[in-house]
């Protein structure tokens, strides 16, 4: 997975910078250089990543990638480019974003990160984010990034400042945001259960075999007479139902200016990729199995 992903990053610069050089070729001077050298900004941050795998790795991918595919865009809708360059990177753009979104690469970056014999297993991603937040987000990056130096570029020192510093700080709010993603995972220890989610939980969740009574494919509706915590934000599509034998305490995300609040849970409602591949990794590590 992460050698289609290199190949199609690194042939980026043949093509579109191409399509972007002749874009910006009656730019003033001084803008056209900045351009030209955001561009391969951020080009070589993907790259880097691509070649150092780890969770900022799919978060430098998933912004660089859609980036790329607005620019391409926008360029194909302003400009006069040939038509078959914007369109061969138009399809890397987007073959590459797919493969940044896809369960092998968000394995593959999770796992990098793992202790010993840890398996990781990523959350999938609430698919309400997809309709707004996370293409708002991205926008928010690259214009962030790009629009303050384009104008320093242009000589407007004052309002090109400004943009830049408000720029700067509203692209960094929303890579942390975006980095998030990244950093939910389902964890298997050689204790038990680690459930890792920011968005949801205030800390790491660790339930050991002691204390689990069962992993299944969750049911698609919650019994409401048990004391259920869902987690999935969601993601209800094969998910996971996590019972336990005794009543743990959990200590959900508090909201905005309230105070840390811990609930006592009988089960969770996770949603991993992979369930299936979880549940039979899960069955071979678990002591006493038969």
């Amino acid at each position: 997975m992460i050698w289609p992903l290199r190949v199609l990053w690194a042939a980026m610069p043949v093509t579109a910078g191409a399509v972007i050089a002749d874009a910006v070729s009656d730019w003033s001077p001084g803008t056209r250089v900045v351009a030209i050298a955001l561009a391969w900004i951020g080009w070589g941050a993907v790259i880097l990543g691509l070649f150092i795998v780890r969770p900022p790795s799919l978060t430098a991918t998933r912004i660089g990638a859609p980036v790329a595919v607005a620019v391409t865009v926008v360029v194909a809708l302003t400009d006069d480019s040939s038509a078959a360059l914007i369109g061969v990177t138009l399809v890397q753009a987007l073959a590459t974003t797919a493969l940044a979104w896809s369960v092998p690469f968000s394995l593959l970056c999770a796992q990098s990160v793992a202790y010993g014999d840890e398996r990781r297993f990523p959350l999938r991603t609430p698919p309400g984010l997809f309709v707004g937040p996370i293409p708002i987000a991205v926008a928010l990056v690259g214009v962030g990034v790009a629009a303050g130096p384009l104008m320093l570029g242009d000589r407007r020192w004052l309002l090109g400042s400004c943009v830049t510093v408000v720029g700067v700080a509203l692209a960094a709010a929303a890579t942390r945001s975006l980095h998030v993603l990244a950093t939910r995972w389902i964890v298997l220890v050689p204790a038990g259960v680690v459930v890792v989610d920011p968005m949801t939980l205030a800390e790491p969740v660790l339930l050991t075999h002691g204390s689990l009574a069962s992993l299944t494919p969750a049911p698609p509706r919650a019994d409401p007479g048990v004391d259920i915590v869902d987690l999935r934000l969601g993601a209800v599509a094969r998910s996971l139902r996590i019972d336990l034998s005794s009543p743990a305490a959990l200590a959900r995300r508090p909201r905005r200016h309230r105070p840390l609040t811990t609930t006592d849970v009988t089960a969770l409602l996770v949603a991993p990729v992979r369930p299936d591949a979880l549940c039979d990794t899960y069955t071979q590590r678990r002591p006493g199995r038969v």
